[in-house]
């Protein structure tokens, strides 16, 4: 056998002896959201994940748990043939352990881990003796596995004995996040080397709090193999996780009543209880009595407090009789009727065991005891007067082998066996409500006895198991053993294998937590997953209060999916109905319905300013920076108060804003989603502290006509000014619909242009505005007409290294084609702002006006407010008048992240994009796009993470070469977005649908958000 240091080496603790009285005994031992980085600009997106969860409602007493799940647990033939999974050489029967974290359920059972997703689908086995490097001689029994929700990580325990030899120690390990890779040990739990030679190690039982580990374990006679004492470890769990344990992070306990059973306690209490039947603060086994340990604080520095307190059961317990199975004279041994579970929860303490007594003869009952046991902040705790309930029976059954676990109403569901001459053994649920037993209810029987080696007297595993959910605490998870007469390797006889069986349960009503997308085509069609809690087999889902079907197969606990059929534009409610209730109605269960838009372009207006004492202040109140975490709505439809009356119509899809964040505190990021929708895993500006940045967003409209603003970190104050908005038309009129282009560039005014009329014009002076033609460039259709069919342009415009602190502003020329902006008239809107020397860019929808008295419209203005700087205008689409042909129409979506090349998906690989390759990304059929030829174009956000050097980005349909143009400009290290508005490769192909995402310049992470497509 391999050994390790024993980080729990008795040569470095002095064992504390157990006080037996009731008088607390003290003695000393020797012994966050991560910031914004600029490699993960979109990190802050993970503090927006909300987990609700319905608390269970008061259910009337004696009520049945609702089964929510279940499926085939570890067993031992496939503990023994999957690769490196068991250990053929170990015989003891099943003694499962479960524990449930935010992905998957881990299940301990002798040497062998099973690690299943959530969903029940491709177990993953690993073998613990393997791992420890044990070899024939030592055996695992006793197995305990928790799960830990304050690190995320899974915590086993396992009793590692000699077959031949007297000899026994505990292991110790710990998973990483995902429990599927190699665990990490923690040392080994020994015996007191002054309790002398002659006794070994029997029994593994381990409790958690937010505080400590608390692990209890028998001592055995080597002579007699009775138990005579125990003993209690006390770890602190932040050093445990951490790896840092010293002399002071943890105390032996001993020795104690035999049959220590620490409780689970996950809630934020400082004190831990363990409790022991047939046992009192004396020595010895003491029938009708039970011990109550309370211990307080933590070892680190060498101290913690306990109180041991002698409870009175009105019924003693006894040992119970072995269990009669059908089909055979062998029994199945029951055990002692010590206690076998422990939970502790809302000031209630719960345990579970065994009792013998006389229901149609002698036979093996259950034993629940429960008591108000408290947590003062400074005391050990204060214990009232326990109930014991009277033993559960069944008339000619044995019941045995409970475990018990408590939901947060404080609802207890219990598992256990039962069996008799003439059943096979089957895995039974019932709970205690309001005091009162349930039925019971049966998870899954046995298809066979039990008789491993033609044993008279089989030995059958001597726990079940039981967990609350931790990321649905309304819920709880059991497994226990029975045998599906399964054969294979090491399974000679349908009789010879354990298996073991794992159920969910509930009493909560069902509770929807998102809908992903939360908004979609008025004509149906999209795939919609609904996430939340409680979603029972056999329930009733409604949308937009008709019944939906669920896709097949996709029905889970904590989700599904469906198809939306076709409804009206606006909000809906999406609803799961069953026997427990209805779930409610709440932001995470709205869905929008958008019907096809055209463009309706305007002359800018700011219709938010959030700083405080701002002359422009609109729609704030004294001081309504947006904090970390806040989320402000924002009403667009009926705003009073504003420099022109609100044109935004109440049927309106979408509105295009160009908003500008000033001067947050922190590196953060916004979010402009649908008012009435869960926040979208997306984002519209990542910016660094003190920056003043701008962004083009097109926001799908929410109930009311408003929109919600996400921040992630730190407080900002933010602008919203408005450019146009999308309402509803038929698709005969085209005045508003889109026509894209591939990128061109329309105006550069430096002295190295390729536009010969901004070229001549030169640097944009301070407060100084400039007429600019942006019709008529290109090549072939790939223009901008410049017979005045074009109502508004999609331009991208780029402030190139001003000589002072400006912002640029682009607006539609006046009907004399001049521009109404410019010395004592400053523009009341910005659509860029820019340091003095700083290169940005930003996307502007702008109307078009005319360059003379009557001439047709192809102009727009740029204004300058300080400064000398120059700019480039690169067009990329076109917005029709009356004149215009057919276009595409707008299909407004909830924000919806397509690719992200730090970490992969459908729409991008995971790579660095880096010259002089273009990156091919998937757009059409991602996410809620349709696939092949349906979308033309999309409106996107991108950002651009982090670069190894100064560089730019650009977005074009896949069947050209790289355009003369730009997305994006920034310099190494920065993150920025940009919104963008591309076409797709429209040719047929491998490539249809799909755009180019170019870098100029060493090698760069980009983000893909889409807010719409044209269709």
């Amino acid at each position: 056998m391999v050994r390790r240091a024993f980080i729990l080496s008795p040569a470095f603790v002095a064992a504390l002896t157990l006080a037996w009285s009731a008088m607390p005994v003290s003695a000393a031992l020797s012994a966050r959201p991560s910031a914004l980085t600029a490699t993960s600009p979109t990190s802050a997106e993970q503090l927006h994940t909300s987990h609700a969860h319905a608390l269970s409602a008061t259910v009337t007493a004696g009520t049945s748990p609702s089964l929510l799940q279940s499926q085939q647990g570890l067993s031992e033939n496939a503990a023994i043939t999957a690769a490196g999974a068991g250990n053929p050489a170990m015989t003891t029967p099943a003694d499962p352990s479960i524990a449930v974290g935010p992905n998957n359920i881990v299940e301990f059972a002798n040497s062998a881990l099973m690690i299943t997703p959530r969903s029940g689908a491709s177990p993953v086995y690993v073998n613990i003796s393997a791992m420890l490097g044990n070899t024939s001689d030592f055996a695992l029994r006793y197995p305990q596995v928790v799960y830990d929700p304050f690190s995320g990580r899974f915590i086993l325990m396992v009793l590692e004995s000699s077959q031949t030899a007297c000899a026994s120690l505990v292991e110790i390990m710990m998973s990483q996040t995902n429990p599927a890779l190699p665990w990490t040990s923690r040392g080994s739990i020994n015996l007191d080397p002054a309790l002398g030679n002659g006794v070994e190690l029997s029994n593994v039982s381990l409790g958690l709090t937010p505080n400590v580990l608390v692990e209890s374990s028998d001592y055995v006679s080597c002579t007699t193999s009775l138990p005579v004492a125990s003993q209690m470890v006390v770890i602190r769990r932040a050093d445990f996780i951490s790896g840092a344990l010293t002399a002071n992070s943890y105390a032996f306990v001993e020795p104690g009543p035999v049959g220590l059973q620490p409780a689970e306690a996950l809630s934020a209490q400082n004190v831990e209880y363990a409790v022991a039947n047939d046992a009192s603060c004396s020595p010895g086994k003491v029938p009708g009595s039970f011990a109550v340990l309370a211990i307080n604080g933590l070892p680190t520095a060498g101290s913690i407090a306990w109180v041991c307190t002698s409870e009175s059961e009105p019924t003693a317990t006894s040992t119970p009789p072995a269990a009669a199975q059908e089909g055979t004279a062998a029994t199945l041994t029951t055990g002692s009727d010590r206690f076998l579970s422990a939970v502790w929860q809302g000031n209630v303490l719960w345990m579970a065991g065994n009792t013998g007594c006389s229901s149609g003869g002698t036979v093996s009952c259950l034993n629940v005891v429960s008591i108000p046991a408290t947590s003062p902040p400074t005391s050990l705790g204060t214990l009232g007067t326990p109930t014991q309930f009277p033993p559960e029976s069944v008339s000619g059954a044995y019941l045995y082998d409970p475990a018990l676990a408590v939901d947060s109403s404080g609802d207890a569901i219990l598992t256990f066996d039962k069996s008799s001459s003439s059943t096979f053994e089957s895995i039974m649920v019932a709970a205690i409500t309001g005091g009162v037993w349930s039925s019971f209810s049966t998870l899954h029987a046995s298809a066979n006895f039990y008789q491993p080696g033609g044993c008279s007297s089989c030995a059958w595993g001597d726990y079940s198991a039981a967990v609350q959910d931790a990321s649905h605490p309304t819920d709880v998870w059991v497994v226990s053993e029975e045998d599906d007469a399964t054969t294979g390797t090491g399974c000679a006889t349908a009789t010879a294998c354990w298996d073991t069986y794992i159920g969910r349960y509930t009493f909560a009503g069902p509770a929807i937590s998102s809908l992903t997308p939360a908004a979609g085509p008025s004509a149906g069609g999209q795939l919609v997953t609904v996430a939340g809690s409680d979603f029972a087999v056999g329930s009733t889902f409604t949308f937009n209060s008709a019944t939906v079907v669920p896709t097949t197969g996709s029905l889970t606990p904590d989700s599904f999916t469906f198809t939306t059929p076709p409804g009206p534009s606006g909000l809906v409610q999406a609803q799961v109905t069953d026997s427990l209730g209805t779930s409610p109605v709440t932001v995470g269960s709205g869905y929008i319905y958008v019907g096809l838009a055209n463009y309706v372009p305007l002359t800018p207006f700011r219709i938010l300013d959030t700083r405080p004492g701002s002359s422009t202040c609109t729609q704030c109140t004294l001081d309504p920076t947006l904090g970390p975490g806040a989320t402000d709505k924002l009403q667009l439809t009926g705003v009073t108060g504003l420099s022109v009356t609100d044109p935004i119509p109440t049927n309106a899809t979408a509105v295009v804003l160009n908003v500008t964040e000033v001067a947050g505190t922190a590196g953060s990021l916004l979010t402009v989603y649908p008012y009435g929708t869960k926040l979208p895993t997306a984002s519209n500006l990542n910016f660094a502290a003190g920056k003043v940045i701008a962004n083009l967003v097109t926001v799908t409209l929410g109930q009311g006509g408003a929109v919600d603003i996400y921040n992630a970190l730190g407080s900002v104050n933010v602008l919203a000014d408005v450019e146009g908005y999308f309402a509803p038309e038929a698709s005969t009129v085209v005045t508003g619909e889109f026509h894209p282009i591939s990128p061109v560039r329309v105006c550069d005014t430096r002295s190295t242009s390729p536009t010969p009329a901004c070229k001549a014009h030169g640097a944009l002076s301070a407060t100084g505005s400039m007429v600019v033609n942006v019709t008529g460039i290109g090549v072939g259709s790939n223009m901008i007409p410049v017979n005045g069919s074009a109502a508004a342009a999609v331009v991208n415009l780029t402030g190139v290294a001003g000589s002072a602190l400006t912002y640029l502003s682009l607006s539609p020329t006046n009907a004399s084609g001049q521009c109404s902006y410019g010395p004592g008239h400053a523009s009341p809107f910005s659509s860029i702002n820019l340091t003095a020397g700083l290169v940005a860019a930003n996307r502007v929808m702008v109307a078009l006006g005319p360059s003379t008295t009557g001439g047709p419209d192809n102009s727009l203005c740029v204004y300058n407010a300080a400064g000398s700087i120059n700019f480039l205008i690169d067009a990329n689409g076109w917005y029709g008048g009356a004149s215009a042909p057919v276009g595409a129409q707008y299909q407004a979506i909830q924000p919806t992240r397509i690719c992200d090349t730090r970490s992969g998906g459908a729409g991008c690989a995971k790579h660095l994009i880096a010259p002089p390759t273009a990156s091919l990304i998937t757009v059409a059929g991602q996410g809620s796009l349709p696939s092949g030829a349906t979308v033309v174009a999309v409106i996107a956000n991108l950002t651009a993470i982090a670069p190894s050097t100064a560089t730019y980005l650009v977005e074009y349909p896949a069947n050209i070469g790289v355009p003369g143009a730009s997305d994006i400009n920034l310099s190494a290290g920065e993150v920025l977005p940009n919104l963008t508005v591309v076409q797709l490769d429209p040719v047929a192909g491998p490539d249809l649908g799909d755009i180019d995402l170019y870098n100029a310049a060493g090698s760069v992470n980009a983000v893909i958000d889409i807010e719409g497509w044209f269709q």
